[in-house]
């Protein structure tokens, strides 16, 4: 259905609406109209949805997973030219006080409850009785190892959280350069820093090193190290201690010498059941803490 309000009518007159706008009448009739229109509450609704994960840098990647994927964005891109931002509070209500129910559509149903929990910032609750089936569950990674990471060097280092606004630092005065790094040794006299990556060793580069130095700069630590884990089939379980240079035609390491450690944590992927893995996990464990005390 499509409102219109202008002097070209083709369709049924809207008596309430044309009263309500058209008094004193100057010419104009409101009337509705139906016709085939991809521009829709619902198609506008996933545009919504679209552009969201867009502007959240940990979400992002997930648009661009596959070639699917990209070309399902691009169908709805083109077919979505009159969304609008301003706009999002009135689509969501929409599309919650009018559910998709016709059967032709029945697959847009989930689509439609899954894009108005993200607009609305809702988690999904699966309850016992609930009728909703789940075909999977999406989990943050990398928060999750660091947390892990926190249950094993908990004692030794503080474990600010950004998700919880807890234990906030600043690079500069005056509250500017807001930073959360994973780590800080508790050891005044000795300062260390620690970022737990949950990718590969050979991933870990570029703003990962600027960012750990930086920290490193601001706590005066001398040592920095990145925790992460590894297969133990790839056989990369050796530390490796990187020297900050300084220098620009003459270059050197940095005395005194400022390092960082890349530590990596093995997981035992070949073990024959769960006890076995979880024997292999608690030495490698005590590993990171004997390795974490020594340095």
């Amino acid at each position: 259905m499509h409102h219109h309000n202008d002097t070209n009518i083709k369709g049924t007159i809207d008596f309430k609406r044309h009263l309500k706008k058209n008094t004193p009448f100057l010419g104009k009739v409101a009337y509705n109209t139906r016709e085939f229109s991809h521009e829709n509450h619902m198609i506008h609704l996933i545009r919504y949805t679209i552009e969201f994960i867009k502007r959240r840098r940990d979400l992002r990647k997930v648009l661009y997973m596959n070639d699917t994927t990209k070309e399902n964005i691009r169908v709805i891109e083109e077919n979505s030219l009159q969304f609008d931002f301003e706009h999002m509070s009135k689509i969501i209500h929409q599309n919650i006080r009018k559910p998709i129910r016709h059967g032709y559509f029945f697959e847009y149903q989930a689509l439609q409850r899954l894009c108005i929990a993200i607009l609305r910032i809702q988690s999904s609750h699966f309850r016992k009785h609930s009728n909703n089936e789940v075909y999977g569950i999406l989990f943050d990674g990398a928060w999750l190892f660091e947390e892990y990471v926190n249950t094993i060097i908990g004692d030794q280092f503080l474990h600010p959280q950004n998700t919880k606004g807890l234990g906030r630092h600043y690079l500069f005065n005056a509250g500017n350069g807001l930073i959360y790094p994973d780590f800080i040794s508790r050891d005044e006299m000795q300062p260390r820093v620690a970022n737990a990556k949950y990718k590969p060793n050979r991933n870990i580069h570029g703003r990962d090193y600027l960012q750990l130095v930086a920290y490193m700069h601001r706590f005066e630590a001398t040592e920095g190290y990145f925790i992460y884990p590894f297969q133990e089939t790839l056989n990369n379980n050796q530390d490796k201690t990187l020297f900050l240079l300084s220098g620009v035609e003459k270059v050197s390491i940095r005395e005194p010498r400022i390092n960082i450690i890349k530590s990596g944590i093995r997981i035992p992927s070949q073990a024959l059941d769960f006890k076995n893995f979880e024997e292999s996990m608690k030495e490698e464990e005590m590993k990171l803490r004997n390795r974490m005390t020594a340095m």
